[in-house]
């Protein structure tokens, strides 16, 4: 005779109490190893990776404004190169952005990015090869964005020294 829609139905509702009542707790189960698809990729920041010679003048950024910003070395190596930018807020890597290409032209290289967080505060560094060696580690933030209070601050000690 087979199978009865009511006799599916019954199954699938059985099925999604038994679901309903799995272990709940963030300690273990079957959902403890399930990633959570809200959940961001973990960020893996530079620190760990080795420092690379191959770079003399180390880094800069420039052309920052709002939404994007121009990275630049010298890259005396042979190795393919990606740029990496992270979004910081004091310590914390808290955002990835990248990879970036980053091809050398007569040993220099400039690679724009897009997608930043106007006023937010950024770390960045070229990679060699699949993150095998690094360039030093940069800094840049949008200033124009930052908080009045630091201008009068700064007003006020100009005042002050003259």
């Amino acid at each position: 005779m087979g199978i009865t829609r009511r006799d599916l139905l019954k199954g699938v509702a059985v099925g999604t109490v038994a679901l309903g009542c799995g272990n709940s707790s963030s300690e273990g189960g079957a959902d403890a190893a399930l990633p959570d698809a809200n959940e961001p990729d973990p960020i893996t920041p530079p620190d760990g990776v080795a420092e690379s010679a191959e770079f003399p003048l180390g880094v800069s950024a420039g052309d920052i404004g709002g939404t994007h910003a121009v990275l630049w070395t010298r890259y005396a190596g042979s190795a393919p190169l990606v740029a990496y930018a992270w979004r910081v807020e004091g310590e914390a890597y808290v955002e990835e952005l990248g990879p970036f290409p980053a091809i050398p032209d007569d040993g220099f290289v400039h690679v724009a990015i897009e997608g930043l967080r106007a006023g937010a505060q950024y770390r960045y560094t070229f990679f060699e090869g699949e993150r095998t060696a690094r360039s030093k580690i940069g800094r840049f933030g949008d200033r124009r964005r930052r908080d009045r209070r630091d201008h009068v601050r700064r007003d006020q000690l100009r005042q002050q020294v003259e």
